[in-house]
């Protein structure tokens, strides 16, 4: 202001009056805000001390570090779930330890929160020990006014039981944030005078504003209920966001026991402060669950005695929500103690339907929580219902003797509404009006809820059971439960007639499959292997089970003509079945039989097979091979035994002649023609001879007679004949009975057979005789070592006139084969490269 010298002194007195009273102003409003910062201070010293309280004693980790990881500031807790005994144990390590299991989810968390300002994950993190654990991480970054990162701030919370993620509320921070801003903005423009006199205050107050702010965010976030309660008087001294979502806000000092729990006028009885304290000194971690009255949840809680801001103890509980868990835990001992339930039934194999029936009722009663239960078969039409079964529980309460076991459903009460509406029936109060109910007779068991469900079988119901007198209400789950349960009932009871009925199927195949005289084979089209066979084919072939099954046609040497089988295969491929092909087979030992085959085209657990039958008819072929050289024999015999008069007559008057021209002088230049021709009539003559040996009614006399002592007697005439051609005869006669004999045959027919051993033999060579017992016959055995009889050849062997000798006549063996038919004895052959033996068995007992 300008003074002229105009100015007078009164005016000058009146500026300086005013400008003192300005000033006076300006102090007092100094005065009252330098006032009003001091209380702001002391708020804030109180805030910050509440903070350092449950930042030292929240069980919940807290952490404040660099973005390069290295810890700034940790609280107890987050060395404790870390494994460390202190929170500066953890600090004063040299080198952050390495927390993060995979590397990669640190890079990737870090750029999440520096790219939007915070993130919360699930990771996986080393202990101290080296152990891994699972946590919940929620990070954030914290920047000063300039947008410059003053450090990044967390929470960490041990996930490795239940890894449960925390939702971020945020548009609850977003809201504090907001008024965090205006508060700020109102400070400014309250203080922007006093703003060079306070930049040290302000400095502070945004320090613990912060602190305040990170304590609230950090609890608001938790998906969880957390509060902190005076372990005297029950007050409650803080609850975070959820708490007061859940309950109700503005319960800040009001009784623990009245506002977190309903209709409670006392402190709980299950309340745990008791068993925090122990003489006063805080104890370890408290956890316990129960289901809360108010917002009828299941809580998990861990409860831990901390020290207040102003040094009393008090009671910190963190409370999660596990429900979902409760009901699934739940829920899974129903289905285990139903699956249990299931598991006796598949053993119950040889119970009966009703034992089957009343175990599954009991189980069916316990499982629903039930009193009584019910249960029985519904017939096709739907309209009888036959008692099964009644639980023990109904068959004691009730009073009715001869209680009913048919019913009419057409005529019956409110249970039959489960066939009638085709859908499961819940009463949860029976005592209420309903037309459907009929009542039930005086002494019946009183019902207070039914529950009454039918089993279909495709469209048809098949049967119905039904429980009453649940404590609580009948739902979904008990329909669920008991439907599960009764089906699987029915499909056991079906699986074990099915069983039964299979087994005595398979009892009767394996009677009829491995007693069967018949040799049978079951042979997969799939596999081209042989799956079973019977005892029949094991003796009919020789071989063992182990070296029939598993194996290829091709890989057995079964067939002799395996172009045969092949036209078997094709025809019961085509046809579907076979009938009597005759084929050759082998023996294991080699030895070639004939056999019918017949098959069928079968299906064995799936799978293409045939069901092969074989009969041996070697014998039979043998015997009509045999009847039918005999027939020969018995008319080559015939016809000799007609002519050999005619023929021998004459026969005889020319040798006479004969001889008496030849003994006539004037024929002596002749003699020797005449003797000749008289040689050849002999040789005629003893061919008719062998003829009449080969009559089947030719007369013999048979008396007993010991078989050694025939061969005994014949065997220098056996051994000058061998001498001859230098062959070595071997006897091996065993001790035999006496057998019925007629001895000139036998004498004939074992030089015939020695003899075509000779004859088959090289010089140097061994003929063997041997006698032995075996079994009812005793067998006379000529042994060559010679080439064997060809296979062409050997079924022509005993066919009058056959011979492969030069000047035999084709009538030795023959007559073998027709003396030997007439000792009731009968000639096998066997015959290979290292010789042929000719068998003669002989009947004991004839």
């Amino acid at each position: 202001m300008k003074y002229s010298e105009q100015t007078n002194e009164q005016q000058l007195i009146n500026e300086l009056i005013e400008l003192r009273i300005e000033n006076a102003g300006l102090k007092e409003h100094i005065v009252v805000m330098d006032k009003k910062q001091r209380q702001l201070e002391e708020n804030l010293l109180i805030t910050e001390e509440r903070y350092r309280s449950v930042f030292e004693n929240t069980l919940v980790g807290i952490y404040q570090s660099t973005p390069e990881g290295q810890c700034l500031m940790v609280n107890p807790s987050f060395a404790y779930i870390l494994g460390y005994d202190s929170a500066e144990e953890l600090l004063s390590l040299v080198e952050t330890p390495q927390l993060y299991v995979n590397k990669e989810d640190r890079v990737k968390s870090i750029q999440q929160v520096l790219e939007h300002g915070a993130g919360s994950f699930e990771i996986q993190v080393y202990r101290k020990d080296e152990s891994k654990i699972w946590v919940s991480n929620y990070v954030r970054v914290v920047r000063d006014k300039n947008a410059n990162i003053i450090y990044l701030e967390g929470t960490v919370k041990d996930i490795t039981q239940h890894k449960q993620t925390n939702e971020e509320l945020n548009e609850y921070r977003q809201h504090l944030e907001e008024k965090v801003v205006g508060r700020t903005l109102e400070l400014k423009t309250a203080n922007e005078r006093l703003q060079l006199e306070i930049i040290e205050r302000k400095r502070a107050e945004e320090a613990l504003f912060n602190q305040f702010s990170q304590m609230s965010t950090i609890f608001d976030s938790i998906n969880a209920l957390v509060y902190v309660v005076d372990m005297v008087n029950y007050e409650i001294l803080f609850i975070n966001k959820y708490g007061m979502d859940v309950f109700e806000k503005g319960i800040l000092g009001k009784k623990c026991y009245k506002v977190l729990q309903a209709d409670q006028s006392v402190p709980c009885s299950f309340c745990t402060n008791h068993l925090l304290l122990r003489e006063g000194v805080p104890q370890s971690p408290y956890v316990w669950e129960f289901k809360n009255t108010v917002c009828n949840r299941w809580l998990q809680c861990i409860d831990r005695a901390i020290t207040w801001i102003d040094g009393r103890l008090v009671r910190l509980e963190i409370a999660f929500d596990i429900t979902e868990r409760k009901l699934v835990e739940e829920k899974m001992k129903l289905n285990e103690q139903r699956l249990k339930a299931l598991l006796k039934l598949n053993q119950m194999t040889k119970s009966s339907v009703k034992e089957i029936g009343d175990f599954a009722l009991e189980e069916a009663v316990k499982l629903t929580g039930s009193e009584i239960g019910f249960l029985g078969f519904v017939n096709e039409n739907e309209t009888i219902w036959t008692v099964h079964s009644r639980s023990k529980n109904a068959m004691e309460i009730c009073v009715i003797k001869n209680q009913p076991a048919i019913y009419d459903i057409r005529i019956s009460g409110i249970w039959a509404e489960a066939v009638r509406q085709r859908r499961p029936i819940i009463v949860n109060n029976y005592s209420e009006n309903n037309p459907l109910k009929k009542g039930y007779p005086k002494g019946h068991v009183p019902i207070t809820s039914l529950l009454s469900i039918p089993i279909f079988d495709g469209d048809n119901i098949v049967m119905v059971a039904a429980v009453a007198n649940k404590k609580k209400n009948y739902d979904e789950s008990d329909i669920y439960q008991l439907t599960l349960l009764i089906e699987g009932m029915r499909k056991i009871i079906q699986r074990n007639e099915a069983v039964e009925n299979l087994r005595l199927s398979e009892e009767r195949f394996f009677k009829a499959f491995n007693f069967t005289p018949a040799s049978m084979t079951i042979y997969s089209l799939d596999s081209k292997k042989f799956i079973e066979v019977n005892e029949s084919c094991l003796k009919m072939h020789g071989y063992d089970r182990e070296e029939f099954i598993g194996c290829s046609v091709l890989g057995i040497k079964l067939w002799v003509d395996i172009d045969k089988y092949n036209s078997f295969i094709r025809d019961i491929s085509k046809n579907g079945i076979a009938h009597n092909h005759e084929i050759r087979y082998y023996k294991k030992s080699g030895e070639i039989s004939i056999a019918l085959l017949s098959g069928i085209i079968i299906e064995l657990h799936g799978e293409q097979c045939i069901l092969a039958v074989k009969f041996d008819i070697t014998e039979i072929r043998q015997y009509q091979k045999e009847l039918l050289r005999l027939d020969r024999l018995s008319l080559i015999g015939e016809m000799a035994a007609g002519i050999a008069h005619e023929i021998r007559n004459p026969m005889t008057i020319v040798k006479g002649f004969l001889q008496i021209l030849g003994e006539r002088k004037e024929n002596q230049q002749n003699k020797e023609y005449y003797d000749l021709m008289i040689e050849e009539l002999n040789r005629a003559n003893s061919i008719i001879s062998e003829f009449l040996s080969l009559a089947k009614n030719k007369t013999v006399a048979l008396k007993m007679q010991n078989l050694n002592s025939i061969i005994e007697a014949i065997y220098p005439l056996i051994q000058a004949d061998a001498m001859i051609n230098d062959i070595y005869i071997k006897l091996e006669l065993e001790k035999i009975s006496d057998l019925l004999l007629d001895e000139k045959e036998i004498r004939q027919l074992i030089l015939n057979l020695v003899r075509n051993g000779l004859e088959a033999i090289t010089s140097g060579g061994n003929l063997t005789i041997r006698t032995y017992l075996e079994g009812s016959e005793a067998v006379l055995a000529v042994q060559d070592r010679g080439n064997g009889i060809p296979a062409e050849i050997l079924d022509k062997i005993g066919t009058p006139f056959f011979t492969t000798k030069d000047n035999g006549t084709g009538l030795g063996l023959a007559t073998c084969y027709s003396i030997a038919a007439r000792q009731n004895a009968s000639i096998k052959i066997d015959t290979g490269h290292e010789g042929t033996t000719f068998y003669v068995r002989f009947k004991l007992d004839v």
